[in-house]
């Protein structure tokens, strides 16, 4: 008996302090369709819009999809940001605590950027794009 306790003991301090969610290749596809959409408006507001170089990173993001609301709504369990990078737009798409990354696109390429969820489980919600590198030079 005290064997058992000590092998559950053990066992549970293996692992990790909170739920970890984890995602499935459906559902991260779903949200990557979802994200390749707002990412490409949100390039198109900077190409052809007219956003402020002073407006927040998520009023940005608002404008972007103000012609079309609706994008959003597949990413509404997620944490979604926004950063204007060299001219383009990158969108990267976070669990909804905002711990992990989870999919990464700039709107100047046509396939998904990043799977992070996939490609590094753990890696924080934090932006890796360099739009310089992936993006052909900005007319604006």
């Amino acid at each position: 008996m005290k064997l058992a306790m000590i092998v559950v003991i053990a066992l549970a301090g293996c692992s990790t302090l909170g739920p970890e969610k984890n995602y499935s290749s459906e559902e991260m596809m779903s949200a990557a369709v979802a994200l390749s959409k707002v990412s490409a408006a949100a390039e198109a507001n900077l190409r052809y819009g007219s956003p402020s170089a002073s407006q927040s990173d998520s009023a940005f993001l608002e404008q972007s999809v103000a012609h079309d609301p609706e994008l959003l709504k597949p990413l509404a369990p997620y944490l979604i940001k926004s950063m204007r990078q060299n001219g383009h737009a990158v969108i990267l798409l976070c669990s909804r605590d905002g711990t992990t990354a989870l999919l990464e696109d700039a709107g100047c390429t046509a396939a998904l950027d990043r799977h992070r969820w996939r490609d590094n489980p753990s890696s924080r919600c934090a932006f890796s794009v360099d739009a310089a590198k992936l993006c052909p030079a900005a007319g604006n």
